[in-house]
């Protein structure tokens, strides 16, 4: 979809169709955990319609 008109799709059988996991966590020792928290929540408020929109699904 983001690439536009610049870009053919290919049907995928859903036999052969693979879902992809993206998990996310803030690392236990991490130097940006208030930043990874703020993306965290970011992600599951409204980012989720942008990812969406792009056509990623909500797990």
């Amino acid at each position: 979809k983001a690439a536009g008109a610049g870009v053919q799709g290919v049907d995928i059988p859903a036999r052969f169709n693979v879902t992809a996991d993206y998990p996310m966590a803030v690392l236990q020792d991490s130097r940006q955990a208030a930043l990874a928290r703020a993306f965290i929540n970011y992600v599951l408020a409204g980012g989720q319609q942008i990812l969406a929109r792009d056509g990623f699904a909500a797990a």
